[in-house]
């Protein structure tokens, strides 16, 4: 997607993420999610992706990892679409507008423990996803509050990830 933005003033780099699939029956492609996510930095992404793999191999998970330029931290979900309908340029327009309009200094994320979580199937496995310290939680609290806010001027409806516990 060569229209990314950073909320926090630095050059996005373009094009991180294909459209993230929503999976229907074990295999079958059924739609795309937009959503906004705090995306590391590649070095930390890097990092991260091998803690997961050691911590993936110490504890026999089965599922597979993302790959680490498609790592992130989910913010809220906009909307999902099929793959038969485009996802509205109106809609992407007006959630970089929101999010751009946000004023909020980079949030220090720090990761202290791992989860996984979920019914292993033959087509995800269980999720497997790295957690942050209550004081990374409270300042992604603080953004999502703030995005909601935005994406809602701006006529859309956002919606929060289910929380992790």
């Amino acid at each position: 997607m060569a229209d990314q933005m950073s909320l926090f003033g630095r050059d996005a780099t373009p094009a991180l993420f294909e459209p993230e699939v929503i999976r229907g029956r074990p295999g079958r492609l059924s739609g795309y999610n937009l959503f906004l996510a705090i995306v590391p930095l590649l070095a930390d992404a890097e990092r991260f992706t091998l803690a997961g793999a050691e911590l993936r191999k110490r504890h026999r998970l089965q599922g597979s990892c993302l790959r680490t330029r498609n790592l992130h931290m989910s913010l809220h979900a906009i909307a999902g679409y099929g793959l038969a309908t485009p996802i509205p340029r109106a809609i992407v327009d007006a959630a970089l507008a929101a999010a751009a309009g946000v004023a909020c200094p980079p949030p220090p994320i720090a990761f202290d423990r791992a989860r996984s979580f979920g019914k292993p199937d033959a087509a995800r496995g269980n999720a497997f996803v790295l957690r942050c310290d209550a004081l990374s939680e409270a300042a992604a609290v603080r953004l999502r509050q703030a995005l909601a806010v935005a994406l809602r001027r701006s006529g859309l409806s956002p919606s929060r990830p289910p929380p992790r516990t």
